[in-house]
């Protein structure tokens, strides 16, 4: 009785297994057990009985178990206690950890659920799925009066205070107000109204203007039907428009002020001038010079509505490389010197003189091939050919071959003169002897 029995393993570890009374003073532990205990040789603790705590993550007596991580100096602690609610003192169950709670139900079913009280990052209520996937989590503290919890749709429950803007309109039971209702009635009124002149804009207006004739269109087509050739004042000669003879009182292209002007009836028009734009059916002759109204502002075809083939003589171009689309997992800035490898297709590296190297993420590519891949923070370009700012570090001269760097992921550095084969990516345009990391002009090979 009370005699402590020291248990040895294979393995060279002692094992304490105490009854009757023992004491324990370990980081954020001290506390006495009595009844039974076991003590690891890395003081890792298991105790059962009447616990009295006077330092931990609660104090006070507590008639349960007591466990006790060394490495980590994390306490569980489960039992009886006595709590005082509203000046009254409850004996009541008791758990307290200094680790997120985490209860599961039906595990390993389809109808698995997990309720977790707190992460580690996260003092709020959790329920989890099967896979421990959020279904949604609790708000950390209470809210005001009459607020709601309101979710974000993906599983972060709030606190929110209800307008009608959160409100769906129902099809009878209608919320407007009558300010409101006289609102929406304006609008109506306006849209209707629209840009009718003053004198226009009221059905009693509209309705002197028709000299308030309530069968106004019947009158009108009767006025209308009465009419003959003989009939119209200052009517054309042979009362006809001829539109081929060069006449007073005639339509022809002679008779208009620009006679550069053409008009030619059939599929086809043709506007003569200095300036000839040809449309025949779907092919249009351009002659002379395209120029747009600004500079750097307009774009020939668009992301959705692409040329088929551009035929020409050279293309000029203000921007200097190459370059292609290439995914990647992480976003690199322009100058970054990248390798085929990783997850997706380019990735950074710390080897000096890798083969893998693919080229440097373009600042402005002037020809840019792969367009449609992705945008710029999935699918950054990588210059393969041409001038391009670089991320260098060391010194380097002007002419020095360019291989990855050494130790330093998406920089470069020169190896002077000297052919390291494959390796060799790009050769330098400038001259800067200097230690430390900047960007450089290169030419990429």
């Amino acid at each position: 009785m009370g005699d402590v029995i020291d248990v040895m393993a294979a393995s060279a570890q002692t094992a304490l297994f105490e009854w009757g009374t023992s004491s324990y003073s370990e980081t954020g532990l001290v506390a006495t057990a009595e009844s039974f205990s076991l003590q690891s040789s890395t003081n890792d603790i298991f105790a059962m009985g009447d616990l009295e705590i006077t330092t931990g993550t609660t104090t006070g007596e507590v008639v349960g178990t007591l466990i006790y991580d060394s490495p980590t100096n994390n306490t569980i602690i489960s039992g009886l206690t006595t709590v005082t609610i509203d000046g009254t003192g409850y004996q009541s169950a008791l758990t307290v950890t200094e680790v997120p709670i985490i209860m599961t139900g039906n595990s390993d079913t389809s109808n698995e659920l997990s309720i977790a009280v707190g992460s580690a990052t996260d003092a709020r209520l959790w329920l989890m799925d099967s896979s421990g996937d959020l279904i949604y989590k609790f708000p950390a503290a209470d809210g005001t009066a009459n607020q709601v919890m309101k979710t974000d749709g993906s599983g972060d429950i709030s606190w929110a205070t209800q307008n009608t803007d959160d409100v769906t309109e129902g099809s009878t039971n209608l919320y407007y107000t009558n300010a409101r209702a006289d609102a929406r009635a304006q609008l109506k009124i306006e849209a209707l109204v629209d840009a009718a002149p003053g004198t226009l804009d009221t059905l009693n207006e509209l309705a002197a203007a028709l000299d308030d004739d309530a069968n106004f269109s019947t009158t009108i087509t009767n006025q209308i039907s009465a009419l003959t050739h003989d009939g119209f004042a200052d009517f054309v000669a042979n009362e006809h428009i001829d539109w081929t003879s060069a006449s007073a009182g005639t339509i022809h292209a002679s008779n208009y002020t620009d006679t550069n002007t053409t008009y030619t009836a059939g599929t086809n028009i043709t506007i003569d001038g200095s300036n000839v734009i040809s449309a025949t059916n779907t092919v249009t002759d351009i002659t002379g010079t395209i120029i747009p109204a600004t500079d750097n502002t307009y774009t020939l075809g668009s992301p959705t509505k692409k040329y088929s083939n551009i035929y020409g003589h050279s293309v000029h171009a203000t921007y200097a490389d190459m370059a292609e689309r290439y995914a990647t997992d992480v976003s690199y800035e322009s100058g970054t010197v990248v390798i085929l490898g990783g997850e997706a297709e380019i990735t950074t590296t710390t080897e000096a003189r890798d083969v893998a190297v693919a080229g440097v993420i373009s600042t402005n590519p002037a020809i840019k091939l792969n367009a449609d891949a992705g945008n710029s923070e999935t699918h950054p370009y990588v210059a393969l050919r041409g001038r391009v700012p670089c991320k260098m570090i060391g010194p380097v001269s002007k002419g020095d071959l360019i291989v990855t760097a050494d130790n330093e992921p998406g920089y470069a550095q020169s190896v002077g003169k000297e052919n390291a084969g494959r390796s060799v990516f790009a050769k330098s345009i400038e001259t800067d002897l200097t230690e430390g990391k900047r960007l450089i002009e290169v030419v990429i090979l």
